[in-house]
């Protein structure tokens, strides 16, 4: 329970302390994501917030981590990564629909077929309660 309580409060303080700084920097550097017809924001907006908020996610999950199950982690922190540069690299430059769902499909699929997980019974979702999904593997 320590652990969990730390790693919240090492996330919150790193998110904390990095966003204005990613906000000042996405200032300087002109980062800013225009409001059209697909956006909800009306103003201009400064971009890679999700950096500060990666960097604060990443940091107090491998910190907060027993050493016992690095390895079931190490796929995930993987797939996290992969999605957190697809996210940096729509922020700065803008990424079709397309090439967000493959590089979505390629995390997904590391944390499938390296990290194990598998759906092993839906428990009645969608009325499936007579079929079973196994294990490909």
């Amino acid at each position: 329970m320590n652990n969990i309580l730390l790693s919240g409060g090492l996330a919150f303080l790193i998110t904390f302390f990095a966003i204005p700084v990613i906000i000042q920097v996405a200032k300087d550097k002109k980062l800013f994501d225009e409001p059209d017809e697909r956006k909800v924001h009306k103003n201009v907006i400064p971009t890679l917030g999700g950096l500060g908020i990666f960097a604060g996610f990443i940091i107090a999950t491998l910190m907060g981590v027993p050493a016992a199950i690095t390895s079931e982690l190490q796929y995930f922190a993987a797939a996290t990564t992969v999605i957190f540069f697809l996210g940096i690299k729509d922020d700065i430059l803008v990424l079709s629909a397309s090439k967000k769902f493959i590089g979505q499909l390629i995390a997904a699929g590391i944390i499938i077929k390296f990290g194990g997980i598998q759906l092993t019974n839906l428990h009645g979702f969608l009325g499936s309660t007579r079929y079973r999904i196994s294990p490909g593997c």
